[in-house]
């Protein structure tokens, strides 16, 4: 009587949990550059948000930042779930990492380059 037994690699596991940890690194890092997009008056980081919604070399550095993160955690994913299937780590870190390279991305292609005053909704 064959048995298969399934077992998870601990590099799988390891892999997926920095996988997933630079992918709510790259999102956090992508909200905080969208944040400044939206209001660049925002208070979030004090001092330092001038130069973030002015264009200065924060914000190069952030969106820098951002694609590494995002880069990694997409990677990370794939590899980690090569072999086998997606655990929840894998799929969490794609969505996260993916959204985490839209402001990079958006920034590259020049689709935001200056903060967006234009109300989102009528009225607000």
């Amino acid at each position: 009587m064959n048995v298969a037994v399934a077992t998870t690699s601990p590099r799988g596991s390891i892999l997926g949990t920095v996988a997933f940890l630079c992918g709510v690194a790259g999102t956090v890092t992508t909200a905080v550059l969208w944040l400044y997009q939206r209001r660049p008056r925002s208070p979030v980081l004090g001092r330092y948000g001038h130069e973030i919604a002015n264009g200065g070399p924060l914000r190069e550095d952030l969106i820098l930042l951002a694609v590494l993160f995002g880069t990694v955690a997409i990677v990370g994913a794939i590899l980690s779930s090569m072999g086998g299937t997606a655990d929840a780590s894998a799929i969490a870190s794609m969505c996260l990492g993916a959204v985490a390279l839209t402001y990079p991305v958006m920034s590259w292609l020049d689709l935001v380059s200056a903060p967006l005053l234009v109300p989102l909704f009528p009225g607000t």
